[in-house]
């Protein structure tokens, strides 16, 4: 993980949320193969480690169920993308709080949901300690 950003912005008065964020990375394939992951990121969880420490979890869709028939995203929607060694992707995500994040661990963890389906990289990777990016803007 490379060149983090985390930005943020006053929503209007009266918004569930007081603060809006948007979160983006780059993903670098540092193996020796090419491997496929996954930059649809769908979901982002948002929590306070047992250190007290706030973590962003970028995360992707999940595989469900409707009437007992597993429901299969498509590849669209998944966002697939093939790395060649040394070759990145840009991830992104945008959520909601109530409080300003100053300081905040990304976490990209990546499961797999779809019995090797899809054939993506699975894992996780984590960049602590990324700083507010213009944090003026947040504070007026």
């Amino acid at each position: 993980m490379f060149s983090p950003m985390l930005l943020c912005k006053k929503t209007e008065a009266g918004h569930r949320y007081p603060y809006e964020y948007f979160a983006r990375f780059y993903l670098k394939n540092i193996s020796e193969k090419n491997i496929r992951v996954l930059s649809g990121v769908n979901k982002s969880m948002f929590f306070k480690n047992s250190d007290n420490e706030n973590e962003l979890h970028f995360s992707t869709l999940k595989g469900g169920t409707i009437n007992d028939i597993p429901v299969i995203p498509s590849v669209v929607e998944l966002k697939l993308v093939e790395l060649r060694t040394g070759e990145a992707v840009y991830i992104e995500t945008r959520f909601g709080s109530k409080r300003l994040l100053e300081e905040v661990n990304f976490i990209y963890n990546i499961g797999d949901d779809f019995d090797g389906r899809f054939g993506y990289w699975v894992g996780r990777v984590s960049l602590n300690n990324v700083r507010l990016t213009r944090p003026k803007r947040c504070k007026t």
